[in-house]
């Protein structure tokens, strides 16, 4: 029994000397960091997610020409404007069946404007709670 008790004390010694998640001689990941230790940007690359402070010019955000601003902006993204085209298409098909439907006369005015009232309120709602 004695013995069993030293082989089994070993044995946990060992296990305790073990890593737990890693070897040591890994290095420590940076996951993306923009400043990461030893890794040189080459001079004249320009970084689309760095911003310098030191070049914003604030006077055009006080004129006119704040509205003719584009680059960097939502008007600049082609997601959003792929994502407004289907829901366009999509809006004008509801539209187009609804009214080639033989109900589309049926529908009662108060009803709808109900419905427009209580979707104002919900989505009222929704923000208050975002």
């Amino acid at each position: 029994m004695a013995a069993l008790k030293s082989k089994s004390h070993e044995a946990l010694a060992d296990v305790e000397k073990q890593p737990l998640l890693a070897d040591k001689s890994q290095q420590p990941q940076t996951f993306g960091a923009i400043e990461e230790p030893g890794k040189k940007t080459p001079t004249g690359l320009h970084h689309h997610d760095e911003w310098d402070s030191t070049a914003y010019d604030i006077s055009l955000m006080t004129s006119w020409q704040a509205f003719c601003m584009v680059q960097g902006s939502a008007w600049d993204n082609m997601c959003i404007w792929k994502t407004m085209f289907w829901a366009v298409v999509l809006s004008c098909f509801v539209a187009f069946a609804a009214c080639q439907s033989s109900e589309a006369l049926l529908i009662k005015r108060e009803k709808i404007q109900k419905l427009g009232t209580f979707l104002c309120v919900f989505v009222g709602m929704l923000l208050g709670f975002f």
